[in-house]
């Protein structure tokens, strides 16, 4: 295993589901993680990552918020690459999509890519939704879906998936070789590292345990 002490990285949404296990696979690898999170003081967001091996010397955790550019260039600043996992993530009372999901979601991603680009960051990872890959009506049912096979413009438009649309048109104002992978999750099951899970999580670890 590659010595990766000295080597820093940043993880945004280090609290999360997905994060926490992040943070923890670079802490094991030797890496100095910068995680962001939205509050220090919830010790729901804070405490499993405290306690995860290596964290003492080598975790750092910073307060963001996603929409003020500002508060993200810490968190970046000497990082060699980011994995960006923020976004909202609203399951009931959305009663405005427009500013509660969409705009937070484009301008938060903009953001960590713009201070990426400008502090020199090696590598950028963006995580994405799942919607980014819907099928398209239009793919032709004999070719195999691989990496191309992102949801159809007008298919997104008709149905209102657009975060990730928008995202990928204003990133032709980054030079394409800058931008490594984009990684779209549909469902990721693993043993949960944090104190409070989203419900969704819960309903299908109960169906994965059922008799």
């Amino acid at each position: 295993m590659a010595n990766r002490a000295g080597e820093v990285v940043c993880v945004t949404g280090g609290s999360g589901y997905i994060g926490s296990w992040l943070v923890r696979f670079l802490l094991e690898r030797g890496y100095t993680v910068h995680a962001t999170i939205k509050d220090l003081n919830d010790e729901k967001e804070t405490k499993h990552l405290l306690a995860l091996e290596g964290a003492e010397s080598r975790l750092l955790l910073f307060q963001i918020d996603l929409i003020n550019y500002d508060s993200i260039v810490p968190a970046i600043t000497g990082a060699v690459g980011v994995f960006h996992l923020a976004s909202p993530c609203i399951v009931d009372q959305v009663k405005d999509p427009e500013n509660q999901l969409l705009s937070p979601a484009i301008k938060g991603t903009m953001n960590v890519l713009t201070a990426s680009k400008e502090l020199g960051v090696k590598r950028v990872v963006v995580t994405t939704s799942v919607s980014a890959i819907i099928p398209s009506p239009n793919w032709p049912a004999d070719r195999v879906k691989n990496e191309d096979c992102w949801t159809d413009i007008d298919y997104c438009k008709q149905k209102g998936v657009r975060s990730f649309l928008y995202l990928l048109y204003q990133n032709y104002t980054f030079p394409l070789s800058y931008f490594h992978f984009f990684f779209s999750a549909w469902l990721v099951f693993a043993f949960p590292l944090l104190l409070n899970i989203a419900y969704v999580v819960y309903v299908f670890w109960f169906l994965w345990h059922l008799d």
